[in-house]
């Protein structure tokens, strides 16, 4: 006898299956998939928090003690969050290579072809930035300049974040003022993804086990200190942790509550669909942050410069349109959509015409 599945347990398992092994903006940038993996929606729901935090600093008026505890760290975890890809890219490139040949180089390429891209369309969208500054540009440069990562073992991975942690700080803590971007702190998030993406994803899906559990555990007791620190103001320089500094102190900090929320979201994403609102946003991240820039400056400029109502109102917005977005493409217009953003959908094909790749489906 067959025992048919419950609702619950059928709705579950509709919401972890992927339209493409890719997982977000940028895994979408890649321009393959791997149909026997599912969508790892959980990463949508982090990068859609990460996206969803710069919105809110950017439009809101929070209060002094709300934007000293958020200062940095949306950006910090999609920057994390796009290691965490970079790693599960390669991973889907190596389950679909054969097995006498490493897809190293075209895989490299196709990493590096991404990082561009995004540094391109980042500087692109610099005049219309206003008050913003455009996250893309340090976000694909960096991508850029550790495309070739990926493939190292993991404790390689950490001794480059080490080293990175070490220059960044020893870089950044003689400044009194805080820079938008520090980018060899950037180096240290990307790095710091692909480190949490052996721990919590791993080659196959399940993570390293009781080794999420410690490192959930030490994350929050960093992420409690580093915010205590954060209200600190007589700190030698490396040990500060307010955000943009780009010193040990804000590293560690930031590090720390990307894992939290990347462990929840993984958690929260094998009980949602992959239309849900913010696993829709998370999934066209580059889209809602192109939108977001091109939106916000006229918005500023004629109606309101930092309003939490104005902001409520552009979330609400961007919620909405992901998730129209994600219908449509699950619907009849499946084919013209390809479950992708228009701006990842690009990426994607540009990935392939870089790379000369044919016949991978996006």
């Amino acid at each position: 006898m067959v025992k048919t599945p419950t609702s619950r347990s059928s709705a579950t398992t509709r919401g972890d299956q992927a339209l493409t092994s890719a997982n977000s903006a940028e895994t979408a940038a890649d321009g393959t998939a791997n149909a026997k993996r599912p969508r790892i929606l959980g990463l949508d729901i982090a990068r859609g928090l990460a996206i969803l935090g710069m919105i809110y600093l950017h439009l809101g008026h929070p209060l002094w003690q709300t934007k000293v505890i958020l200062s940095g760290l949306p950006a910090a975890l999609f920057a994390v969050i796009a290691g965490v890809t970079m790693m599960l890219i390669w991973t889907n490139a190596s389950a679909r290579a054969d097995a006498h040949k490493a897809p190293t180089t075209q895989t490299i390429a196709k990493l590096a072809a991404r990082g561009a891209l995004i540094t391109l369309i980042g500087l692109v969208l610099l005049p219309a930035g206003g008050e913003i500054q455009v996250v893309l540009v340090v976000l694909g440069a960096t991508m850029l300049a550790t495309a070739w990562v990926p493939p190292l073992p993991t404790a390689a991975k950490v001794a480059l974040l080490l080293i990175a942690t070490a220059a960044a700080t020893w870089r950044y803590a003689p400044l009194e003022l805080p820079l938008p971007y520090p980018h060899l702190a950037w180096v240290a998030y990307i790095l710091a993804g692909m480190i949490l993406f052996d721990v919590y994803v791993g080659k196959d899906g399940t993570g390293a086990g009781g080794v999420i559990k410690i490192t959930t555990a030490i994350a929050c007791l960093a992420a409690a200190i580093g915010f205590y620190l954060r209200f600190q103001t007589d700190l030698p320089g490396w040990a500060r942790a307010t955000g943009h500094t780009g010193v040990l102190g804000e590293i560690v900090l930031s590090i720390a509550v990307a894992a939290i929320v990347l462990h929840l979201s993984l958690i929260v994403g094998r009980r949602v669909k992959a239309t849900n609102p913010l696993v829709a946003l998370g999934s066209m991240a580059l889209t809602v942050y192109i939108l977001h820039v091109l939106t916000a400056l006229w918005w500023q400029t004629h109606v309101a410069l930092h309003s939490d109502l104005w902001a409520a109102a552009f979330i609400a917005a961007f919620l909405a349109f992901a998730w129209a977005w994600k219908k449509l493409a699950a619907g009849p217009a499946r084919k013209l959509f390809a479950g992708q953003g228009p701006a990842e959908r690009c990426v994607a094909q540009v990935v392939r015409l870089i790379t000369g790749e044919r016949g991978a489906r996006a």
